[in-house]
């Protein structure tokens, strides 16, 4: 190595030196810090007061709720486990048609506004992905 390249080379390692923590140091200020999101949810409705009903299974509760005065239901659906679909659709039968309630999720509590006047509705969970019955509910 010749003398002029011995210096060119010590004086590129002696900025790269000095260039290099400053570099460092740099990028964790500049860095953005992680944005804290969280799942924006509709709001659970209430519980209607009155338990008509509520099925059991090793999956999920089921219970069909009502107003005192009678005059609307409420079908509740707490999820222990997750499902075997990210996501079902819940149907209710309602004269030989099903006719969709809501979705279910994550394993939590579901609550879902009832139009049907029938005091044992039939459920149904349906993979609308697969196009599939997932599993059958008689309240």
């Amino acid at each position: 190595m010749t003398p002029t390249l011995r210096r060119t080379h010590q004086a590129i390692w002696f900025s790269l030196a000095i260039v290099l923590p400053l570099v460092f140091v740099a990028v964790l200020y500049l860095t953005p810090q992680p944005l804290r999101q969280e799942p924006i949810y509709a709001p659970l409705p209430s519980a209607l007061p009155i338990l008509v009903r509520s099925v059991n299974s090793p999956a999920l509760t089921v219970s069909l709720r009502t107003s005192p005065d009678a005059r609307s239901s409420q079908l509740e659906i707490r999820v222990k486990t997750a499902l075997e679909t990210p996501s079902a659709v819940v149907r209710v039968r309602q004269k030989n048609t099903w006719q969709p309630v809501g979705l279910l999720n994550a394993p939590g509590l579901y609550r879902f506004p009832l139009t049907v006047s029938d005091s044992h509705p039939q459920l149904d969970l349906w993979d609308d992905i697969h196009r599939h019955r997932l599993q059958t509910i008689n309240l």
